[in-house]
């Protein structure tokens, strides 16, 4: 991990809430594996807090210190739990994040059928990166359409429109049979789809299922083992 993120200013920023959009989604992503790092923070959210404690010069001798400490200690606590729940949501964007496959303008089906009209309407859509609009219109023609390139892009549109669950159902059915040549991708994607619904077992168990089946796309192992890390 680069040592960029290992200075103190990033660190304040970060506990202060200041740090810039620019930096807060990488120093996250370093947070994931640097524990010195999120020693650093968990002690400096921990101190702030401490610090905007009145001072327990009036409170009894007895019971000078107690506030304080009990303060540290709701403190840490908080900010662990602050910090799992990034560290999951930083995770899962970052496994389910895509770059959307670039369509080429090949004819998916015969310019005489009516349906290639919504097809080519819904791929103008999807190269003009509105997915809302590319999901609606493949979907209508995928009620008549069933052949894997249909059921591909629109699986894709409507993971991209953050219908994940729906998009895994269409990238499921793309993968079949195994032979076209949507296969290896629809299966990939399927898996970024499930992540983003939350379901990462089933995702690692989707990839290492084909892989056990013979695809011989290396993304889809080497996916199954980034989801399998802690």
């Amino acid at each position: 991990m680069s040592s960029r993120w290992h200075d103190s200013d990033t660190v304040a920023q970060y506990v202060a809430g200041t740090l810039s959009p620019e930096l807060l989604d990488g120093f996250e992503e370093h947070l994931l594996e640097c524990d010195a790092c999120r020693r650093d923070v968990r002690l400096g959210a921990a101190a702030r807090i401490a610090l905007r404690e009145p001072s327990p010069a009036a409170a009894p001798a007895q019971r000078r210190r107690q506030p304080r400490v009990v303060g540290i200690v709701a403190a840490l606590a908080a900010v662990l739990l602050v910090f799992v729940t990034t560290r999951r949501a930083v995770e899962t964007r970052r496994l389910g994040a895509v770059i959307p496959p670039a369509f080429v303008a090949t004819p998916l089906r015969a310019p005489t059928d009516s349906v290639a009209l919504l097809v080519d309407r819904g791929m103008a859509a999807y190269a003009a990166s509105d997915y809302a609009d590319a999901a609606t219109l493949l979907g209508r023609a995928a009620a008549t359409d069933s052949s894997a390139a249909v059921a591909f892009y629109l699986g894709v549109a409507l993971m991209l429109d953050g219908q994940a669950d729906r998009a895994v159902a269409e990238l499921l059915r793309a993968t079949q049979p195994r032979t076209n040549p949507y296969a290896s991708d629809a299966t990939y994607f399927a898996a970024k789809a499930l992540v983003r619904a939350h379901r990462a077992d089933s995702a690692r168990a989707l990839l290492l299922s084909a892989v056990r089946d013979g695809a011989r796309d290396a993304r889809l192992g080497a996916f199954a083992d980034s989801i399998a890390r802690p």
